[in-house]
């Protein structure tokens, strides 16, 4: 089963895409802040990360590198309802999903 790390603060948005993802077969590990998802990538093995970009206890580009500098190297999708200009980022994610709402 794939195992996915999920970040985000909104806890209802949380709950919303973690009960969509164990639907479809996925096994979801859940966090709302920055140190809490760093404890869990360094504990367990994920398939992939799903970050908030803006989340409490840091940020999830932070984080990323973070995990990258540990040598984690799992594929990651950020989420965001910024309107910014993400171009300047080298490739350290491989997709970034920007919330409608």
């Amino acid at each position: 089963m794939v195992r996915i790390l999920l970040v985000e603060d909104d806890e209802t948005l949380l709950e919303m895409i973690s009960e969509y993802l164990n639907e479809n077969g996925y096994e979801v590990v859940s966090c709302t802040n920055a140190q809490d998802a760093a404890d869990l990538a360094y504990e367990q093995t994920f398939d992939l990360l799903i970050l908030d970009v803006k989340i409490p206890k840091g940020d999830g580009f932070s984080l990323l590198s973070s995990l990258r500098k540990l040598g984690i190297t799992t594929p990651s999708i950020f989420t965001t309802s910024l309107n910014t200009d993400f171009k300047f980022l080298p490739g350290a994610f491989h997709t970034l999903i920007f919330k409608m709402f």
